[in-house]
């Protein structure tokens, strides 16, 4: 605990295998998720394989699903949580899992092409119609007006 009463929050960078592919669902208010599993060797010969549960958020979510696949050799960088449960037994249970900040192939083992995916964009505002003028009365509008029809800034 820090002085202030609260925990600290633990950065943790892992390199492991995916174990299965990464699965993508959505809030109720429409927030992409992802899980992963991370199959992560041991530092030393002859341990055991840990496996690391990720949640990924956002566009960082939607963009590891369409990249990475079982198997692939990630880097995961993310600050380390705690998921808390409750069976239907009524057993509590309690979980930690690393939140992403950064998901990426292991360029060791492969090479990658990077992709720009489209951002979603807000529909822009429906544009008036306006009857065509002849020039010489658009003129004296814009000097009435102060303005170019349509442009209303």
């Amino acid at each position: 605990m820090s002085g202030t009463d609260t925990p600290t929050r633990h950065d943790e960078t892992i390199i492991g295998n995916l174990a299965r592919d990464p699965e993508l669902r959505y809030t109720r208010s429409g927030l992409a998720v992802a899980n992963l599993t991370v199959a992560v060797d041991p530092p030393e010969r002859g341990g055991e394989t840990t496996f690391r549960r990720v949640t990924v958020w956002r566009d960082l979510a939607e963009n590891a699903v369409l990249s990475l696949s079982k198997g692939d050799r990630v880097i995961v960088s993310g600050w380390v949580g705690t998921d808390t449960w409750t069976d239907r037994d009524g057993q509590a249970h309690a979980e930690d899992v690393l939140v992403a900040r950064a998901v990426g192939p292991d360029l060791r083992f492969v090479t990658a092409d990077i992709a720009h995916p489209q951002r979603r964009s807000v529909e822009p505002e429906p544009v008036l119609e306006v009857e065509p003028v002849a020039d010489d009365e658009a003129d004296e509008d814009e000097e009435e007006e102060g303005l170019v029809q349509g442009q209303g800034f």
